[in-house]
């Protein structure tokens, strides 16, 4: 079937269903099957796309969440961190020179050492640093490194053991669930284990967007300025959240004070849009885990919200291209579909 083809035919579904085409010379080659859910800050649900009851592992999304019990810990304040240390925390840099920078910068506040990380390492997102290192990757490279230091802080801070910040039993991690269960109600949260090593939360999209349309209005919710200061410090410090060429740092400038947006691994994506209306918030999963489907497929979300996303990240992102060893360009990642409105929130 060729794509046109495969949109007549979703079209033929009915509003509620989202997928990425990945296509060569027109003709579809896989279909990456997605589900979405948007949120208000009460976690009505607004619009889906497949099942957003769906659940599954929020990953790197949930980041600015973790970093809740640092700041309502008094950790934050105590070491000084910065917006922009921060907004570090809350992100997945990409181990460029001034990442690192802020990184030491939040180890030093902190009283503790590089070799306390537990995270592990890998090479840095940005190509060019990792080329710089030829090879010699150390725990500070990996994108969660400055969580892992603010983490290990507040353990410094609580007298809590550090060695052993890890362990899904460690008062930290404990502090994190008690974070997600105050702020959504939702205690059907899983833990497993995430790629830099630290406990991660499997729970439904829903959850996942309602977390998220917090953070753009956490009003008379818990840790409110907390989650305010948050808020601010991503919007601020894209880059920082991110890094040179990646889709949040792209997508946040596209639309500045408008989106904050965090991507995880497998698939998934969230992000706090404000709206004529408030905040809300989104949050999707290619269910197959294709990151490279993520992108294309929340812009194309946020058009249909009426958001106009231009320039670099259009180009980047509209139709994310395929490429042959020959750097040539053989296809494209098409993102399709339309979610359904609750029409007890939205109105026709």
């Amino acid at each position: 079937m060729d794509v046109e083809g495969y949109r007549e035919y979703l079209e033929t579904e009915g509003d509620g269903h989202h997928v990425v085409i990945e296509e060569r010379n027109g003709t579809v080659e896989s279909i990456h099957r997605a589900h979405v859910a948007v949120v208000n800050p009460a976690g009505d649900l607004l619009y889906s796309s497949g099942d957003p009851e769906f659940y599954t592992y929020s990953r790197s999304c949930i980041k600015p969440f973790q970093m809740i019990p640092i700041m309502a810990g008094g950790a934050a304040e105590l070491y000084g961190y910065t917006d922009e240390e921060i907004a570090m925390i809350a992100g997945s840099h990409s181990g460029e020179p001034e990442h690192l920078e802020h990184v030491r910068s939040i180890i030093r506040r902190s009283g503790i050492t590089e070799d306390m990380l537990r995270c592990g390492p890998h090479p840095p997102f940005h190509r060019p640093s990792a080329k710089a290192l030829k090879g010699e990757f150390e725990p500070i490279h990996n994108n969660c490194s400055a969580k892992h230091a603010s983490v290990l802080g507040l353990c410094k801070m609580k007298g809590w053991p550090m060695d052993t910040y890890l362990e899904p039993t460690h008062p930290i991690q404990k502090e994190i669930l008690k974070v997600f269960k105050n702020l959504t109600g939702d205690g059907d949260i899983a833990l497993g284990s995430d790629g830099c090593a630290i406990p991660n939360y499997a729970m439904s999209i829903r959850t996942m967007a309602h977390l998220f349309a917090i953070l753009g209005n956490s009003n008379e919710k818990p840790y409110a300025d907390h989650i305010s200061r948050i808020r601010e410090s991503m919007l601020k410090n894209p880059y920082l959240v991110s890094g040179t060429e990646r889709f949040d740092n792209l997508a946040m400038n596209a639309l500045p004070g408008i989106l904050i947006t965090k991507g995880g691994a497998s698939g998934v994506q969230a992000a706090s849009l404000r709206t004529d209306r408030g905040w809300i918030g989104i949050a999707l999963k290619v269910e197959d885990g294709l990151y490279t489907a993520v992108p294309p497929l929340l812009i194309h979300i946020l058009k249909e919200m009426g958001y106009q996303v231009s320039g670099k990240i259009e180009e980047l992102y509209r139709r994310t291209p395929i490429k042959n060893t020959r750097d040539d360009v053989v296809g494209s990642f098409v993102p399709m579909g339309k979610m359904k409105k609750n029409p007890t929130f939205i109105p026709k």
